[in-house]
């Protein structure tokens, strides 16, 4: 399945080389690039490693406020290809290609403030109109976007002008719990993860037409698998692999609980730099 992805950079980037995007590279103490086990350049951020040919680009330009356009990812090029922009070595670079261009400029603000249709990329904030520019980070971001938000920026770029969506209450459940494993599983599918809820729950969330997983994915032994599948939410990226772990604690009770579950699975399964393994308390 080919993937969208948001990307920042500054105009500057843009008007020199729009064919080619550069994300920066993890370094040691003296400015040379790390490398991983293949022997290539680590990116600081690990979403760059899931960009593939194919895959489209939203392109943004901070400081301006401006979508460039739509744009198809041709190639990543090698560390000693001629094509590389010389300007932002060492980076890991693409070469892209057009798709769809704005014929008049595409403020992202517009988009936002419409009021109309809400981009899923900023379902998991508060205040949108308040906390959108600190959420999209800097000149050289990167974030995986849904194919609903792929399209909100097409049509915006093709003139479109966004279709009334009814305005959506956050349901009500019996529990605070139910209610906060429900925003959970919304902020994980923000970033285009899908979902596993703990059997326990999963009718109740279902309930309210949430799409998640109906069966946890075979990612490890059946053991690891049946743990997994008691723990709140989980977010699984499209290789079926645990990204995000997340446990809500009512209780101390609760809490050993969700702490045991965790740690057997961090203890067993393969460690990772994206893996994150949560733990959310509730006010009371």
């Amino acid at each position: 399945m080919l993937n969208a992805f948001f990307v920042v950079h500054n105009p500057e980037a843009y008007e020199k080389r729009p064919d080619v995007l550069g994300f920066y590279v993890k370094t040691d103490l003296d400015g040379k690039p790390l490398r991983n086990k293949r022997g290539e350049w680590e990116p600081e951020n690990s979403i760059v490693n899931e960009i593939k040919s194919g895959d489209k680009i939203v392109y943004y330009t901070r400081g301006d406020y401006l979508i460039k356009g739509i744009f198809e990812v041709e190639e990543k090029l090698k560390e000693n290809d001629e094509r590389r922009h010389k300007l932002w070595d060492p980076d890991i670079q693409f070469k892209i290609r057009q798709v769809l261009l704005p014929k008049t400029p595409v403020d992202f603000r517009n988009i936002i403030f419409s009021g109309k249709s809400t981009l899923d990329m900023f379902s998991h904030l508060d205040n949108v109109k308040r906390q959108w520019g600190m959420s999209i980070g800097m000149k050289n971001y990167i974030k995986k976007i849904t194919q609903r938000d792929l399209q909100i920026f097409e049509d915006a770029i093709k003139g479109k002008a966004p279709e009334e969506e009814v305005s959506e209450t956050a349901p009500e459940f019996e529990r605070k719990h139910l209610e906060i494993q429900f925003k959970l599983v919304k902020i994980m599918k923000s970033y285009a993860y899908s979902v596993h809820v703990a059997r326990n729950d999963k009718a109740k969330i279902m309930e309210k037409e949430e799409d998640i997983l109906e069966n946890i994915p075979d990612f490890h032994s059946e053991r690891i698998t049946d743990i997994t599948s008691r723990i709140d939410c989980v977010a699984f990226s499209e290789y079926n692999l645990p990204k995000i772990l997340a446990e809500v604690v009512d209780t101390s009770g609760t809490l050993t609980e969700s702490l045991y579950r965790l740690n057997e699975v961090a203890l067993i399964y393969p460690r990772s730099k994206e893996q994150r393994f949560l733990i959310i308390g509730l006010k009371v």
